[in-house]
């Protein structure tokens, strides 16, 4: 059911998710060098992000059980909370933050935190319809 809205918002989550290998998130400007941080620079984070990508995958054909589809929505938000966390752990620990001297955010900084917004639009809309077939049911 690749119509519904909700698969389109976890359509959009998925194709940020797979943006995030290609764009850069931080840049760290210090007195001898300029360091840009992006999502594949660890090997955990690209794990991380690999697992999450393919949770959506599995999210966004689910849709046959609504109940599980929410569940995994849910799931798919705190790994990636769990996922900035550690990227901002990452770079706060990669690198010596006394002797930056200007940090620059990037456009894909914002990616996570919009897959985040995505998957919750998503699941109210799983539980819209949700609500929809139990008061059906009802009627019956």
């Amino acid at each position: 059911m690749i119509q519904r809205i909700q698969s389109l918002f976890i359509l959009a989550a998925a194709g940020f998710g797979i943006a995030l290998f290609f764009v850069s998130l931080i840049s760290l400007k210090s007195s001898d060098n300029i360091i840009v941080f992006s999502a594949s620079k660890a090997w955990y984070l690209v794990v991380l992000l690999s697992i999450n990508i393919l949770i959506m995958f599995i999210y966004l054909f689910g849709y046959k059980n609504r109940k599980k589809q929410m569940l995994t929505g849910k799931i798919s938000i705190y790994l990636w909370i769990l996922w900035l966390l550690l990227f901002s752990l990452f770079v706060y620990l990669q690198y010596n933050m006394q002797d930056v001297t200007n940090i620059t955010v990037h456009f894909g900084a914002i990616f996570p935190c919009l897959i985040i917004i995505f998957i919750l639009l998503a699941n109210r809309n799983i539980k819209k319809d949700e609500d929809l077939i139990r008061s059906m049911d009802r009627i019956r």
